[in-house]
């Protein structure tokens, strides 16, 4: 127990010490403010395209078409939602190009409901669908780039 009495200033002091290092290092504005909030739109818009990539991915079949049109409606719906940062234009660009993306994938699933291919008909080698998922890891990569810039801003 008087060991534990010892202990519990030096555990303050330590903690307080930490704490002081954190704030003056600079470490303390990444949770305020404007790059906050660009971390947790970009996170955010980060986590909708890889959702999109496995949508895109798990196409194969002429029979999953339907399915993939009816989730990109709903995402896109969601995505439209998705509020943008004040004082940062990428924001706003970002989620443009995303529901243009969508657009462009839903297109492309019309581009191959009028090949009418046979039921069980393997898709994954088609133009469209290869393009779909091209322009996915894209704009995947589009995001990671804008978070590391926002990272070293």
């Amino acid at each position: 127990m008087r060991i534990f009495k010892q202990r519990i200033p030096i555990l303050i002091l330590t903690a307080f010490i930490f704490e002081l290092l954190f704030l003056t290092a600079g470490c303390g504005k990444i949770s305020q403010g404007l790059q906050r909030r660009k971390f947790e739109f970009l996170y955010r818009m980060n986590n909708d395209v890889s959702l999109l990539k496995e949508y895109t991915a798990e196409i194969s079949r002429y029979e999953d078409l339907d399915f993939y049109e009816q989730r990109m409606n709903k995402f896109y719906a969601d995505v439209n939602k998705l509020e943008t940062v004040n004082g940062y234009g990428e924001s706003r660009i970002l989620k443009e190009d995303l529901m243009k993306l969508i657009d462009d994938n839903i297109r492309s699933v019309n581009v191959l409901r009028m090949k009418q291919f046979p039921p069980g008909e393997n898709l994954s080698g088609e133009y469209e669908i290869l393009s779909m998922k091209e322009k996915v890891y894209d704009f995947l990569d589009r995001i990671n780039e804008e978070i590391i810039r926002v990272g070293k801003d």
